[in-house]
């Protein structure tokens, strides 16, 4: 166990790496191990092997601007990300810039550039065994035939809808971990009371399941070897119809292991198969400890080994708590009690739907008590999830948090291990606690003055946006596209936004809107409100921000220098807002996405920090107008590969002419800048927060 768990970090700091870390770890944990050769044998050859697996993950085979393969669609019947698993290699690549509609194992010839990915979904990507992304430039398809699985979902999606009316996608998610079935909202409320682990098949799944079908066969008196046969293919269906997620091989491999013991009368022993499992997935990709899938899948089963009480769900949440905190703004307070509850009716209702889905006629009175039943606990749960008082906002979990935590997770669980620590681990488990909780609150208290009184270019790929803390109040200028800004405020526990500014309707501006769930704006200043129509926000009050309009947030003034009525210009680029700001000793000046046209009109003077025109376009940053400015530094907010050929060459050699420094945030991720004794001082943050 205790072996294993060393594989796992040293695989994670190898994978980040941290290679001095990662060659310290396995130097002790060889000293750990040097009175057993035959640990020492098996611990090398698990590490060696997971390198080989990792090395080999990566090396992408040759082409020559030409891939063909079958399409793997993520969701399979839904509008999702895709793959190309190309033949007969099986090496994924994510296919992007896919304009037509294209289903799960179609076969086709793709034409584009191939690179390594990168950036904020890296991490996701090679979890799920994905390296390169290709740019999409030309696509013919080969064999419109799609995939058994996409047919074989749809039909019991559809059957499934037509039997249980509204629970019909309930049931079909809690069988086959498909979220995208479901609403967005139902999603949400399932998140807020800690219940996502019911929407993907986990081991609660899969003991429903196997129990039910065993009980029904049991009952027709099937002999014992054809009930265990019939068992293993259900479970074999089960794992090719979910996808073959993490989740579901570690729930169907410890089933499958137990089964085997059984077999040569062997006793189980839980904590055995999860790290046989976890070695296996590792060794066959390194990769998946990166994923959410593994972490969440793995520690919950560690937790709860050997555990057969429903009460020891509080193990469960003791294990997983620093990572879904990490991923979630709010922890409701009856998260636990509804999780008991919510288990016990799960484990109550499904295998009855299930048994009523089998039968070949409907039993009307039935059907409908349980669309009712499903339809009544969704409802019931949007109403703990919506009422504010119990939905408590944490403090921030950082990296840091989660390695304090699992190290004191770790000793307490060598301590119950070792009976020779039992005695000690009773004397200093409060002290321990106390310790650990003071770090928790050290930590987050410096993460808040470490971001605060900062200005943030945020990496939103071919977009604006940055973040402004002053006094522990924030505002933004611009919010991107897509979802980068959002998961920054909810990475920094922001909750409430003193004011956004938009400076104008195009949507790598405005478009990240859409995603501020839970974000409350005092005051949203925009000069075209048609963009607002299609998105639910919160704001309490909006006005518009033309020329000669000041606002002050806090000691910072802001001050709106163009344009001076609303489409005053033909190209909205040239109606973006152009703000100077001047925060502390630092004169900002942020430009939108003007052109070469406004740029020599604007009354403009010496700055010290210039957020580039239109991400370094070549109609924009002019030499006049960059003379004129002088700035000390030139900040170009532009996402890799993107499609328009931001920046400009020659625009990028004017600033670094006329400029000290020069920073792409395709480059350099985030840039916090913090003036610091009249200087400036400024930060790579490259998406880590």
């Amino acid at each position: 166990m205790v072996m294993t768990i060393c594989i796992n970090f040293i695989f994670l700091l190898f994978i980040q790496q941290h290679l001095v870390l990662g060659l310290c770890l396995i130097i002790s944990t060889l000293i750990l191990l040097s009175e057993d050769k035959v640990l020492i044998f098996i611990f090398v050859t698990i590490l060696i092997l997971g390198i080989i697996s990792g090395i080999s993950k990566e090396q992408l085979p040759l082409y020559n601007k030409g891939l063909s393969g079958r399409v793997d669609v993520e969701s399979v019947i839904f509008d999702s990300s895709m793959n190309l698993i190309i033949e007969p290699l099986h090496k994924k690549i994510r296919l992007e810039n896919v304009e037509c509609d294209l289903k799960d194992g179609q076969k086709v010839f793709v034409i584009g550039e191939v690179n390594k990915i990168k950036g904020d979904y890296q991490n996701y990507n090679n979890g799920k065994n994905v390296f390169y992304e290709m740019q999409v430039e030309n696509l013919q398809m080969v064999d419109n035939q799609v995939s058994l699985r996409y047919n074989s979902l749809n039909q019991i999606r559809k059957y499934l809808k037509n039997r249980f009316a509204l629970s019909g996608d309930l049931i079909f998610t809690m069988v086959f971990g498909l979220k995208k079935a479901l609403d967005d909202d139902v999603i949400q409320t399932f998140n807020i009371l800690g219940l996502t682990h019911l929407l993907v098949v986990s081991g609660l799944h899969v003991s429903i399941i196997t129990y039910s079908f065993e009980g029904a066969l049991k009952r027709l008196h099937i002999y014992y070897w054809i009930r265990k046969i019939l068992i293993v293919l259900m479970l074999t269906i089960l794992c090719y119809l979910s996808g073959f997620h993490i989740s579901i091989i570690r729930a169907v491999g410890q089933k499958i292991i137990k089964e085997i013991g059984n077999y040569f009368n062997q006793k189980y022993d839980s904590l055995s198969a999860l790290s046989l499992l976890s070695i296996l997935v590792l060794i066959y990709n390194p990769y998946s400890i990166l994923s959410l899938s593994y972490q969440l899948s793995f520690i919950a089963a560690f937790s709860l080994a050997n555990m057969k009480d429903l009460l020891h769900i509080f193990r469960v949440y003791i294990g997983i708590f620093p990572i879904t905190s990490s991923l979630n703004l709010y922890f409701n307070l009856l998260t636990l009690p509804i999780n008991i509850l919510m288990i016990s009716a799960v484990g109550a209702l499904l295998p009855v739907a299930l048994f009523v889905s089998i039968i070949p006629f409907d039993i009307a009175c039935l059907t409908f008590l349980i669309d009712w039943m499903f339809s009544g606990l969704v409802k019931i749960l949007d109403i703990f999830a919506n009422i504010d008082i119990l939905n408590l906002s944490l403090f921030r979990i950082t990296k840091l948090h989660i390695v304090i935590y699992y190290s004191f997770f770790f000793l307490f669980f060598c301590m119950e291990e070792n009976q020779s620590f039992s005695k000690l681990l009773k004397q200093m488990r409060y002290a321990l606690l106390v310790i650990g909780l003071c770090f928790f609150l050290i930590i987050d208290k410096s993460i808040n003055n470490y971001y605060d009184e900062s200005v943030i270019f945020i990496d939103v790929g071919n977009g604006d946006s940055a973040l402004i803390t002053h006094q522990n109040q924030h505002f933004l200028i611009d919010v991107g596209g897509y979802k980068q800004t959002s998961a920054l405020l909810n990475d920094l526990r922001i909750t409430n936004l003193e004011g956004v500014l938009i400076s104008h309707s195009h949507f790598d501006h405005y478009g990240g809107l859409k995603y501020f769930d839970g974000i409350t704006i005092e005051r949203l200043y925009i000069n075209d409100q048609n963009v607002l129509k299609e998105l639910k926000i919160r704001y309490n009050y909006i006005e518009d921000f033309e020329k000669g309009d000041k606002l002050f947030f806090g000691e910072i003034a802001l001050e709106a220098l163009w344009p001076k009525c609303k489409n005053q210009a033909q190209d909205e680029n040239d109606n973006s807002q152009v703000i100077y700001m001047v925060f502390k000793s630092a004169k900002f000046l942020f430009t939108g996405d003007i052109t070469n046209k406004v740029e020599e009109i604007l009354e403009l003077k010496a700055i010290d920090i210039l957020k580039v025109p239109h991400h370094g376009s070549a109609t924009s940053s002019g030499e006049n107008f960059i003379k004129r400015l002088s700035p000390k530094l030139s900040i170009i907010s532009v996402g890799e590969m993107n499609c328009y050929g931001h920046p400009d060459e020659k625009t990028v050699k004017r600033l670094k002419s006329n400029s000290n420094e020069v920073f792409m945030t395709k480059n350099h991720g985030s840039i916090m800048i913090k003036i610091i004794d009249h200087k400036i001082k400024y930060k790579f943050l490259e998406n880590k927060i």
